[in-house]
């Protein structure tokens, strides 16, 4: 029997049966299949848009119409999503093996509601639910003890996993993602051009988009100073593109084209009150909190995933610095914390990670277990 997975984000859900190496994505909007290639660095990935007319004829149907940071905000869609996903697919769900990556914060709301839904409403056969941070990874990691950063459109986790378990306990979630670095962006062009009354905040928006994927190293200016809203690099008057609509728009830019990584490493940069620490503090910590016999392999399996973490950069940056944070640990100068930081390929995310284990059996949730044991399960 063929097995679907979902990996279910907030703009994005990829899904499809197990023996196909290629997923089917929904997205929440078509500007935003736009940039999901740019985003992903995938060039062979199957994208479809639709809407949903007996549901909501105005609104397009992406996972981003019923999950909001991670957590579902409307069951009805959230059941009316998997049954046009069965449809999409011509296949009967009471014949259906199905497994989920589940978020990595609020699991147990998360798991009980979809349990309730494809046991209850379709009558799959089975169902297994794991935690996305144990498929982001690197190919390098053996052990299964690794950390691992997910950072996606409006949130990070901060991940530690042990034998392909992750530590809950320990994980942090960071209100922060990709939207919060272009949005910050633009709202900085905007006020180099504040005094322009023809600037729309999509093409805006667009831009500091465009601008963000293209980041620039900064290694060349000794003055520049990430905070000065004026900015040490000299301002420019620039012609930028709005890559959806074509629309062409003269502006002043200057530092903006140097700001992501600064801005993901840097996250109170964007909010003083939410943040107290840099990204690789932040990590730091998480590994502190873990039992102290997994400190050096979590320092040396630390692997970055999502699309803020593949900017120019971030790899190199948060490197040097958990290496000084790990030194720190040892009492004895002589010995030193191997660290090690990698990337996880755009084309082995999540879902490719877990297609691959899926073919091995694999424990799950019957439909008869469900209806006998119900929530102790969860």
């Amino acid at each position: 029997m063929n097995k679907i997975i979902f990996d279910i984000g907030t703009l994005s859900t990829k899904f499809n049966f197990i023996s196909m190496e290629t997923p089917y994505v929904i997205t929440s909007s078509t500007e935003y299949h736009e940039t999901f290639n740019i985003n992903n660095n995938v060039e062979n990935m199957i994208k479809f848009y639709t809407k949903f007319p007996d549901i909501d004829p105005d609104r397009p149907y992406g996972s981003g119409t019923f999950i909001a940071h991670n957590q579902i905000i409307d069951k009805n869609k959230y059941s009316d999503f998997f049954g046009y996903c069965f449809n999409f697919l011509h296949c009967d769900p009471t014949e259906q093996k199905v497994a989920i990556l589940v978020p990595p914060i609020d699991q147990q709301n998360f798991r009980k509601t979809t349990m309730a839904i494809l046991f209850e409403n379709y009558a799959c056969q089975s169902l297994q639910l794991d935690d996305q941070s144990i498929f982001s990874y690197c190919k390098h990691v053996k052990s299964g003890t690794f950390l691992t950063v997910m950072s996606g459109f409006t949130d990070t986790y901060i991940v530690p996993c042990v034998k392909f378990h992750p530590l809950e306990n320990c994980t942090q979630h960071l209100p922060f993602g990709g939207y919060h670095v272009t949005k910050y962006i633009a709202d900085s062009i905007a006020e180099k051009n504040k005094n322009r009354i023809d600037l729309i905040r999509n093409d805006l928006m667009w831009i500091a988009e465009r601008i963000k994927q293209n980041s620039r190293r900064i290694h060349r200016y000794d003055n520049f100073d990430i905070h000065d809203v004026k900015c040490s690099i000299r301002i420019s008057q620039r012609k930028e593109t709005n890559p959806i609509s074509g629309k062409v728009v003269d502006l002043r830019i200057g530092h903006e084209f140097y700001l992501t990584p600064e801005l993901v490493l840097a996250p109170e940069m964007m909010n003083k009150e939410e943040f107290e620490y840099t990204l690789p503090m932040y990590i730091d910590e998480i590994i502190r909190a873990t039992p102290k016999e997994y400190h050096r392999r979590l320092y040396k399996n630390i692997t970055l995933t999502g699309a803020p973490m593949i900017v120019k950069e971030i790899k190199e940056r948060i490197h040097a610095e958990m290496k000084i944070l790990a030194n720190s640990l040892s009492n004895d100068p002589n010995e030193e914390y191997s660290t090690k930081v990698r990337c996880s390929s755009p084309e082995r995310n999540a879902y490719d990670n877990a297609r691959l284990v899926y073919q091995k059996p694999a424990p799950e949730i019957t439909h008869a277990q469900y209806f006998e044991e119900g929530a102790f399960l969860v």
